[in-house]
């Protein structure tokens, strides 16, 4: 339980410095979504950092997006070498991903973080492509 808190707490120094990182590049917070699970028994943060900037683009593109995002993250959290190493990040385009408006599909073991703490103030878009029945 102490390493499920510990990866938590990480999770959330990543999804802060990726706030940082959409901040250095002029984002509107409507225009990007970060959604993170995590999985203690393996040391891991699962990131899924969702942006209306990572659409189109040659393949190079997005290896260079890829780049620029992880060099940011490896700067921000210098301070805890072992933090940048647990992460495990794919960008993704934000629009489309409403398909996967339940979530997405969890191994055992593995725990997600809940959307609304990583997104503060932000609505949560796929209620645009799939209504809640709440």
């Amino acid at each position: 339980m102490a390493l499920e808190a510990s990866l938590e707490q990480g999770a959330f120094r990543v999804a802060d410095a990726l706030h940082r990182f959409a901040k250095t590049q002029g984002w509107n917070p409507e225009s990007y979504r970060i959604f993170i699970s995590v999985r203690p028994e393996w040391g891991t943060i699962h990131v899924a950092f969702l942006s209306d900037a990572f659409t189109g683009g040659e393949e190079s593109d997005e290896y260079e997006r890829y780049d620029n995002v992880m060099d940011f993250l490896e700067q921000d959290l210098g301070d805890d070498p072992s933090l940048y190493r647990s992460i495990s990040m794919v960008l993704l385009p934000l629009d489309g991903y409403g398909f996967q408006a339940h979530g997405p599909l969890l191994s055992p073991g593995e725990v997600m973080i809940p959307d609304s703490l990583l997104n503060p103030g932000v609505e949560d878009f796929r209620g645009k492509y799939w209504p809640s029945k709440r």
